[in-house]
C-alpha cells in the first residue's frame, strides 16, 4: 500500500483525500422529503417501499435509510387481529349478536347452551391477508397493539 501511494504522489498527486467516485450520485435526505415519506406512511400504512419511492421521486434505498434511521419506522406484520377493539367493531359486534339472538327466538336458552365459545382472535369473518401482503409500517417509538 505505501509502494502504490508513494506511486501516486511521485505522478504529482497532492491529496490523501478520496477521489470522487463514478456511478449513481448519493440522494441526500433532506428535511423535506422525510416529511413526505412520513406524511404518506401515516395516510396509508400498507404502501411498499416501491411504491413510495415513486411517489417521492427518490430510490428505494432512500425510502428504507428514512423510514429505518431517520423516522424510525419498520414493516411489521399485521395479520393477527388485536383484542383491542374500535368502537365500530364493537358496534358491530354487537348488532351480529343481536341478529343472531333474533333468529334464536323462543328457543333462546337452548341454543345458548349449546354455543361453544373461544378466543376471538382466532375468529375471521373476513378471508385474511397472506403475511406478506399484510405487513405495515410501524413506529418503534409507540406501544405495539395488543394481539
Amino acid at each position: 500500500m505505501v509502494y502504490k501511494w508513494h506511486g501516486l504522489f511521485e505522478q504529482g498527486r497532492e491529496s490523501i483525500e478520496d477521489d470522487p467516485s463514478s456511478g449513481w450520485p448519493i440522494e441526500a435526505t433532506t428535511l423535506e422529503i422525510g416529511a413526505k415519506v412520513e406524511k404518506l406512511v401515516l395516510e396509508d400504512t400498507r404502501l411498499k417501499k416501491k411504491q413510495l419511492a415513486a411517489m417521492v421521486g427518490v430510490s428505494k434505498t432512500s425510502i428504507l435509510n428514512d423510514l429505518h434511521y431517520y423516522l424510525g419506522i419498520t414493516k411489521v406484520s399485521a395479520r393477527w387481529v388485536p383484542r383491542m377493539l374500535s368502537p365500530l367493531q364493537k358496534s358491530e359486534r354487537v348488532e351480529c349478536s343481536r341478529q343472531f339472538l333474533e333468529l334464536c327466538g323462543e328457543s333462546r336458552e337452548e341454543v345458548i347452551a349449546r354455543i361453544v365459545t373461544g378466543d376471538e382472535t382466532w375468529v375471521h369473518r373476513y378471508e385474511p391477508d397472506a403475511k406478506q401482503e399484510s405487513m405495515q409500517w410501524h413506529k418503534k417509538s409507540t406501544i405495539p397493539p395488543k394481539y
